[in-house]
């Protein structure tokens, strides 16, 4: 009776606006989710809960959104997604054949990863409107803003804060004259600012909130001092306001947009002559991109030779064994990073099954990008373009972000294709 209720509704409104009608405690669950995801921000005094604890918890909830997916009905990346969390934990035969970790460690290693994928399913699951997920990210892109720029004039006390200060000088890496505190979350602030763009472009909501909003975002990414990142960002906004320009809209909307992003462009770039200068001059960042080289290379010819480390990857360690001492090794003494190879650091876990999965997830965005709003489609361009240096399934706050993502793409798609049989024309 409920499920027909609110399928009358749906139908009533044209798919305008979902009425989800959550409760306290399940809004709260999603923000306590994506935070958790981040360790909240990274901050400093959070300890995270026992392991034991997070997986009796984390392995039923995952096994219950699984078994029974009638929820799934009509959504676009759902199986895809499901053989991503099969790729999980098909990484645990070479883990354990090969590295010799045990069943528990195996499935402990790669629990955060399975875990924050569960927020896709959850978000399903309650049919969480999209505008409370872009309420949450925004609240958090701004927090995250904030503590990045007030950090700067209260170092050195500092709360939030993502990598530890180096051994030798007892401080924080300096970019561009700034203290990097590396916080936990820029996937959030990501796909805050493309969904900001987004919404600029389809004249959604009032101007000059929109603008703000965008302006926070912009804040909060270039104080992350990630050179990839901004790059991305100005990329995918030029091209997403030129490819949207092609379909019509407001002539003067688009020059002002033009010019606005014209501007962003130049200061960017004489900001990232100056940071590249001074990075390479202060940390030898050029030696650091090409350990990422050395990296990748490692991870592809060197790491095993076995036809099942190719495959399914390694898995992830979940204890003292020797696959846990083995990537200590490479990290404490030859500075070598699975995460700082991208998305070779990800073949490394989870192997060539792992990537042609995600492979899966863009080549399904590609088909119906008729269907995607512009602001998803530059997202996932976005993280194409970063995908060398930060892939996105290299850790829990990146795959958090990107399992808010897919969902947002699935009711993009839902709706859209609905709109276009309503009205028989072009949406976007």
């Amino acid at each position: 009776m409920f499920i027909e209720i609110i399928i009358r509704y749906l139908v009533k409104m044209k798919f305008r606006t979902v009425n989800t009608k959550l409760h306290f405690w399940q809004k709260g669950v999603v923000l306590f989710l994506m935070l958790y995801f981040t360790n909240f921000m990274s901050y400093r005094e959070f300890t995270d809960f026992p392991r034991g604890l997070v997986f009796i918890v984390a392995y039923p909830v995952m096994a219950l959104l699984l078994a029974k997916q009638t929820y799934m009905n009509g959504t676009t990346m759902s199986k895809t997604v499901n053989l991503v969390v099969l790729s999980f934990l098909l990484s645990c035969i070479p883990s354990i054949l090969i590295f010799g970790q045990s069943l528990y460690d195996s499935l402990a290693g790669i629990l955060m990863f399975v875990f924050p994928m569960s927020l896709y399913y959850i978000l399903h699951k309650w049919n969480v409107e999209e505008r409370l997920l872009f309420k949450y990210l925004m609240i958090f892109t701004a927090v995250f803003g904030f503590f990045e720029v007030i950090q700067q004039f209260t170092y050195p006390t500092y709360w939030f804060n993502g990598r530890d200060a180096d051994e030798y000088s007892g401080l924080l890496e300096k970019r561009m004259g700034f203290w990097r505190f590396y916080l936990f979350g820029i996937g959030y602030c990501l796909l805050a600012i493309m969904l900001c763009f987004g919404k600029i472009l389809k004249k959604e909501g009032k101007t000059i909130y929109n603008y703000a909003m965008f302006i926070i975002c912009a804040i909060a990414i270039y104080f992350f001092l990630a050179r990839k990142d901004i790059y991305a960002v100005v990329s995918c906004i030029s091209i997403g306001t030129l490819f949207y320009s092609e379909r019509g809209g407001n002539t003067g909307r688009k020059i002002f947009i033009g010019i606005l992003l014209v501007g962003i462009y130049f200061f960017l770039s004489n900001a990232m002559v100056d940071l590249n200068a001074q990075t390479q001059t202060e940390m030898g960042e050029s030696n650091e991109d090409f350990i990422r080289f050395v990296a990748a290379d490692y991870f592809i010819n060197s790491f095993s030779d076995s036809p099942l480390y190719y495959v399914f990857g390694s898995g992830v360690p979940g204890g003292k064994n020797y696959l846990g001492s083995q990537i200590s090794y490479l990290t404490d003494n030859m500075h070598i990073y699975q995460d700082d190879c991208g998305f070779v650091g990800y073949f490394s876990r989870f192997g060539l099954f792992g990537v042609l999965m995600q492979i899966m997830i863009l080549r399904k965005i590609c088909v119906n990008y008729k269907y995607l709003d512009m602001s998803l489609l530059m997202f996932a361009l976005l993280q194409v373009e970063i995908s060398f240096f930060d892939f996105w399934g290299n850790n829990a706050r990146n795959l958090a972000a990107w399992a808010i993502f897919l969902y947002l793409v699935d009711k993009n798609i839902q709706k859209n294709k609905q709109i276009k049989i309503n009205n028989g024309k072009n949406f976007r």
